[in-house]
């Protein structure tokens, strides 16, 4: 797709992973999370900057090449795309080097100490979610 057809952006706030099936965005500011599927997404690549495509056709066989503008206008709705270039970014998903090494190997091989005060209080918590359970709500 050519990049004057893209003319959305991720707003600043809000991040985006790929999964094998779905897009899953976050967005920091509302704590929430959504996902797109996997026939939405090639669509989306269309009109948003940045946005990967998976592959050419969706589960229908039919090639999708047209910008969703249903699910667009409800993700500008939501504050999670942007027209603006100025306030948004591409939506480029975010790449994390997969960890070989653990932090803090010592840590692993130490059993925690459980004191008297511990079990005493993972006691009383118990108890008081039982009661609490128990009891009619109103």
């Amino acid at each position: 797709m050519s990049g004057e057809s893209q003319s959305y952006f991720l707003t600043a706030h809000v991040y985006l992973c790929i999964t094998d099936d779905y897009a899953v965005m976050l967005d920091l500011r509302r704590d929430t999370y959504v996902a797109v599927n996997r026939d939405q997404m090639n669509s989306l690549a269309a009109c948003v900057r940045g946005w990967p495509a998976i592959d050419a056709t969706d589960s229908s066989g039919e090639i999708a090449h047209e910008c969703l503008d249903p699910v667009v206008s409800k993700l500008i709705a939501a504050n999670m795309f942007t027209n603006s270039p100025a306030s948004g970014k591409e939506a480029r998903p975010v790449e994390i080097p997969r960890p070989d090494v653990a932090l803090v190997i010592e840590d692993l091989e130490v059993r925690p100490e459980v004191r008297f005060v511990d079990v005493a209080r993972f006691l009383y918590a118990s108890a008081i979610s039982t009661s609490r359970k128990r009891a009619p709500t109103t």
